[in-house]
């Protein structure tokens, strides 16, 4: 993706549950002078104004209205009240860790 940035560009990654190192070519930070940045919710949370927060999540708002930001595929586990739940709980995350589920999960306790 990088090949493709402008000059003076950066890149900020966030989330990494794939646990797998980012590759970058070094040339690309020296000659393109491109830049890199991991990004943390919770910290930008303690640090921002509530006007900031606010600002956020309008952002956001108007984003999933025009339609340009958009729900990852995931699977949602709901019976989590059954004798069975610990186990399928166990199961969902040893899948979901393996890196090769290829979707989120979502356990809903009711």
């Amino acid at each position: 993706m990088m090949k493709w940035m402008s000059n003076g560009s950066r890149l900020i990654t966030y989330g990494g549950m794939s646990m797998k190192p980012l590759v970058v070519p070094t040339s690309l930070l020296i000659f393109r002078d491109l830049k890199l940045e991991g990004f943390m919710l919770t910290n930008w949370r303690m640090k921002a104004s509530k006007s900031e927060y606010r600002e956020m999540l309008e952002d956001l708002v108007r984003l999933i209205d025009r339609g340009h930001l958009l729900e990852h595929e995931h699977a949602t586990i709901v019976d989590l009240n059954s004798h069975l739940a610990e186990k399928t709980v166990r199961e969902t995350v040893k899948q979901s860790m393996s890196g090769r589920a290829g979707r989120k999960f979502l356990f809903r306790f009711i």
